[in-house]
Parts: C-alpha cells; sequence; structure tokens
C-alpha cells in the first residue's frame, strides 16, 4: 500500500507540472521578431583555467595554467534596415607553464575592438564591414636553462572584413522571460485566461522595448519596468487578481530570467578582410630586436542557423570555408621574406538545454581541417617550401548559472584530440597526435 501510495503521489505531481509546463509549451519562439531595440552592457570578468597536451608521438607534453581580468563594453542595436554591434574589452592576462623541464611565464596587457555593421535590403540581403583593431603588450619569462630569458612582445593586428549575405538572426529571449513570467503568474492563480499568440508577441515585444531605457538609479529604472509590464498585463483584462502572489512573481522572474541569449534564423555570408599584422619582440637579456610585419588576405564562405527546438532546447550550428594568402618579413637575422597560403574547414554544432530561467548547459562538437604552406625567399636554399596539416576534433560542455542580477557564474570543459603533418619537408617525427584538454571557470559582475 505504501509503494501504491507513492506511485500515485509521484504520477500526481508529474501530472500537476506537466499541467502547468504545457500552459505555454506550444508557443513557437521562431516566430517573435525584435522590435527596434539598443542595448549596451558592461561587465568585469574574472577568468582561471588550466590545460594539458598529452602527446602520443613524443614527450612534448605539456601544462599550462592562466588567469586574467577583463573589462568588457557590449553595445548592441538593432532595426529593420540596420543591425550593429560594438565591443570593447580591455584586459590583464597572467600565463605560466611547464614543457620539457622548462618554466616560462608571461603577463601583459590586451585591448580589442570591434564595430560590426549590417546594412538591410527589404529581401533580406545585406552588406556588412567590421572594422576591428587587437594590441597586446606582454612580457615573457623563460627558466630551466643555464640562464633565465626576459623578452618583450608587441603586437598591432587590424582588419576591415566587408561581406555580402542574406538572413537574419533575430534574438527571441525576452520572448522566453515573457513565457516564464505568465507560465508562473498561472502557477500562482493570479491569471484568468491563457494569452493569445499575438497577445504574447504584444507582450515580449513591450519587454524588449522598455529594457532599451537607461536610469543612473537603478531602482528608478526597476520601478519604471515593473510599472510598464504591469500595465499591459492590466490593459489586456487577464489579472485575476493582484498582490503579493502576483507582484513577487512578477519581480522575480523580472530580475531573473532575462539574460541568456536565444536566437532563431540563418545567414549565408561570403566576403573579403584584408588585415595587416606587426609585432616587435624585444630580449631584455642582450638587447636584440626582431621585427615581423605581415599584410594579407582571407576569403571566406560561412553558413549559421540558430533554432530553438522548444521553449527549452537550442540548436546551433556554424561552418566556414576560408582560404587566406600572407606576405610576411621578418628581420633575424637579416632580413628574411616569406609568402603563405592556407585553406581551412571549420564547423560547430551545439545544443543547448535552458531549464529554468537562471541556468542552461551547452555541449557539442568541433571539427577543424587546415593546411598551409609557407615559402621563404631569402634562406640559404632559395623559394624553401614547407607544408603541413592539422585538424582537430572535440567534444565541448559550458554550464552557465545567474546567481544575481549582477553576478554570472560560467564554467567550460573541452576535449580533443589534435593531429599535425610536416608534409614537406619530412622530418624525424613529421606526424604528431595529442590529447588536448581545457578548463575554464569564470565570474562576471555586470554594472548594467
Amino acid at each position: 500500500m505504501n509503494k501504491r501510495a507513492l506511485y500515485c503521489t509521484v504520477i500526481c505531481l508529474y501530472l500537476s507540472f506537466s499541467g502547468f509546463a504545457q500552459v505555454y509549451e506550444d508557443f513557437n519562439l521562431s516566430e517573435y521578431v525584435t522590435p527596434d531595440i539598443v542595448r549596451s552592457q558592461l561587465d568585469f570578468s574574472l577568468r582561471t583555467a588550466a590545460s594539458f597536451t598529452d602527446n602520443e608521438t613524443s614527450k612534448n607534453d605539456l601544462f599550462r595554467i592562466n588567469g586574467d581580468l577583463n573589462t568588457a563594453f557590449d553595445k548592441y542595436k538593432n532595426t529593420r534596415p540596420y543591425w550593429n554591434r560594438q565591443m570593447l574589452v580591455v584586459g590583464m592576462s597572467g600565463n605560466y607553464r611547464n614543457e620539457l623541464k622548462e618554466k616560462n611565464s608571461d603577463y601583459g596587457l590586451t585591448f580589442n575592438y570591434q564595430n560590426v555593421n549590417r546594412f538591410y535590403t527589404s529581401d533580406m540581403r545585406f552588406f556588412e564591414v567590421s572594422p576591428s583593431v587587437d594590441v597586446q603588450l606582454l612580457g615573457y619569462k623563460t627558466g630551466g636553462l643555464l640562464v633565465d630569458v626576459k623578452t618583450h612582445n608587441n603586437s598591432y593586428y587590424a582588419n576591415i572584413p566587408m561581406s555580402v549575405g542574406k538572413g537574419r538572426i533575430e534574438q527571441v529571449e525576452d520572448a522566453r522571460q515573457a513565457i516564464y513570467i505568465l507560465e508562473n503568474l498561472d502557477k500562482q492563480g493570479v491569471l484568468n485566461r491563457k494569452l493569445t499568440t499575438e497577445e504574447i508577441h504584444a507582450f515580449a515585444q513591450t519587454i524588449s522595448t522598455v529594457k532599451n531605457k537607461r536610469f543612473l538609479d537603478a531602482r528608478l529604472r526597476m520601478i519604471d519596468e515593473i510599472t510598464t509590464v504591469d500595465s499591459v498585463l492590466v490593459n489586456m483584462g487577464v489579472l485575476s487578481s493582484g498582490g503579493a502572489p502576483y507582484f513577487t512573481t512578477l519581480y522575480d522572474y523580472w530580475m531573473y530570467g532575462d539574460l541568456f541569449s536565444r536566437g532563431s534564423g540563418t545567414v549565408y555570408k561570403v566576403g573579403l578582410t584584408p588585415f595587416i599584422n606587426h609585432r616587435n619582440y624585444n630580449n631584455v637579456s642582450d638587447l636584440q630586436s626582431v621585427k615581423l610585419t605581415g599584410t594579407g588576405v582571407t576569403a571566406k564562405l560561412s553558413y549559421e542557423n540558430e533554432k530553438p527546438l522548444n521553449l527549452y532546447w537550442q540548436q546551433s550550428i556554424w561552418a566556414e570555408a576560408s582560404g587566406s594568402y600572407w606576405h610576411s618579413k621578418i628581420n633575424l637575422p637579416s632580413d628574411n621574406t616569406s609568402h603563405m597560403v592556407d585553406m581551412g574547414l571549420n564547423g560547430r554544432y551545439t545544443l543547448g538545454y535552458y531549464p529554468t530561467s537562471r541556468t542552461n548547459v551547452n555541449f557539442g562538437f568541433d571539427e577543424s581541417l587546415y593546411w598551409g604552406q609557407r615559402t621563404y625567399k631569402d634562406t640559404p636554399e632559395p623559394n624553401d617550401k614547407y607544408t603541413f596539416l592539422t585538424s582537430y576534433t572535440g567534444a565541448f560542455v559550458d554550464l552557465y548559472y545567474y546567481i544575481s542580477p549582477q553576478f554570472r557564474f560560467a564554467l567550460n570543459a573541452n576535449l580533443g584530440l589534435r593531429y599535425t603533418d610536416n608534409i614537406k619537408p619530412k622530418q624525424d617525427d613529421p606526424k604528431n597526435l595529442m590529447w588536448t584538454g581545457n578548463f575554464v571557470a569564470k565570474l562576471t559582475y555586470s554594472l548594467f
């Protein structure tokens, strides 16, 4: 009898939960259209990571641990004719690694800015230009040899990707937050009916629009947002009662249900990226300086698809084919010029699970194949060619948790098999097969 009562209780709880969950589970996130919005975000993050490489064909194993402190500003603008995203990241980093009984450490300051501009026509075709610049000021120390060696490495990289394409990916996380709010208000018994699809879209677009407003005082911002959302529900006539159950639920899922990005749509893109790269190595011990300057162009063809399978599952697919030509010059010990051509294929499949408004987990697979050939012009044997092939197959898992409106915690782990082959010239150990792994923990504080 006790087992039978337990089974009945479990079944009743399951049916109760299923009945609650199924109120809006037929809502299709893919049908949501993002209104005209402008949003900004300023984050401070502390990250630590450890990685290893276990070489199957040699004793060249590697262990590395590093950490960094970053400040990131992210501004996003979406209208029907224009899409823009600007990202600025300033970071400090430290890194320690142990390889072949040699201990190495480095530290540095990084600066990265990217501005993506996409101009749309009425038939979803677009032209995109995305200038970016990356600056790294690094210091190195190598120990474990006869003497310690200290070097400085300053690098500057700039490019201007230009492309044409078709398609658009809508951000649908605001529609998901609307469903979270409605589901839990229904659970509290404060709704007198189920909202129609049109009403849900109108409610979600109100959520998207009200988040555009900026306030210096977070309390005034919260009052304005809750008042606006409440007025929409009141005007729809769907509230059967107010009071504490209604407002506490609304506050809770407004503050804790809107951070995880969800997309819907497909984008095809083809383009060219001219770039320039400059590096300057300075050996502090013997005052030697090495300069490397490179220019080139990359051609890319890419495909991106974001698909909400339902309210809880998200599928993401990305694939890219690329080819590049480089021209570089290095003054070690005298001027040496080289040309390089390469081709690559890359792909990623991600399946995301979003069980609650405060956490999600993503897992998937990476695949890449890379071929390159470098020709040196100023070596003792003119036109020396070095040809190589690399591939990588790996799996990854990401876990996110929303601690509070300001704090977020993320974990990432990946494991993969990397293969390298020095096709020409052949070496004593031309092929390398190695396992690689990485573990990253990150804590982020969001100022706004």
